[in-house]
């Protein structure tokens, strides 16, 4: 852990995972007076940039508040950026993980890279990229993380919560840090094939190229553009079959067993 009192860490880490509400908790804690974040979410600092170094990390944490936060989903999926994060932030370091019901998941991912090109099958798509199921293997990544980071340390809660009742939801985040409830922010990231998919994923290249160059504050004002989020923000269902759904399932068969044996951890609304 660094010793530099002048370093601005977080004290406050979203773990992962993906399509799981992390933009929507970014929204709701960005517009909490108790939260300070960056101008963007996903720097991605302790797994893709840590050669930048502690003090470039410490820079993207303007405000003094109560609590310093980072959203990053993808820090779960990474032995390497855990052990960062263990070596690196203070010992009284809140971690937070949101969990969705793995196939939900996985059709959520599926949707999401059709924005930018179209797969014949989640078969197809998951030869591209294998984070699209892969990132449903629970079990494995929370059982490092909890090895890495302590059980304690890390907090569990549910999409499927935050689906059913956003202020409840909010209100038992909120509770958690004995802050009050903040402004909800409301439905994140709109699912949907996008209308312009070329259009589409040249804009997420741009965001690729500035997040190389470390441009996180132009980041933070392209994203909140209202131009990107119609190309990107699709108004058309993403194409899943019967045939997605039975692989989906096939390939996440035991998370659901796997996480209640070993973790004590599911939803009532899972569908094993």
């Amino acid at each position: 852990m660094s010793d530099d009192v002048k370093l601005r860490l977080p004290n406050v880490v979203y773990l992962g995972v993906d399509k799981a509400g992390s933009s929507w908790l970014y929204d709701y804690l960005n517009a909490h007076d108790s939260f300070g974040l960056p101008f963007v979410k996903d720097i991605y600092f302790f797994d893709r940039h840590w050669d930048r170094g502690l003090d470039w990390y410490s820079r993207q944490f303007d405000d003094l508040r109560p609590y310093t936060a980072e959203i990053c989903h993808d820090y779960i999926y990474s032995d390497e950026a855990l052990q960062r994060i263990s070596d690196s932030l203070p010992t009284s370091t809140r971690y937070l993980v949101f969990l969705r019901d793995p196939v939900d998941r996985i059709k959520s991912a599926y949707g999401y890279v059709q924005k930018f090109r179209k797969y014949d099958s989640l078969e197809d798509a998951y030869s591209y990229d294998n984070t699209i199921i892969d990132n449903s293997l629970y079990a494995g990544r929370l059982e490092r993380a909890f090895q890495i980071l302590g059980r304690n340390a890390i907090d569990i809660y549910y999409f499927e919560d935050l689906k059913l009742d956003e202020l409840r939801f909010a209100t038992e985040i909120s509770s958690s840090f004995n802050v009050p409830v903040g402004q909800l922010p409301g439905r994140s990231n709109k699912a949907g094939v996008s209308r312009f998919p070329r259009a589409a994923g040249f804009g997420r290249g741009a965001v690729q190229i500035m997040r190389r160059l470390g441009l996180m504050k132009a980041i933070g004002v392209l994203k909140s553009s209202p131009t990107l989020r119609r190309l990107i923000e699709g108004d058309f269902e993403p194409n899943w079959t019967d045939a997605d759904e039975r692989y989906a399932r096939e390939c996440v068969a035991d998370q659901y067993e796997l996480l209640r044996a070993k973790f004590a951890i599911g939803h009532a609304e899972w569908r094993a």
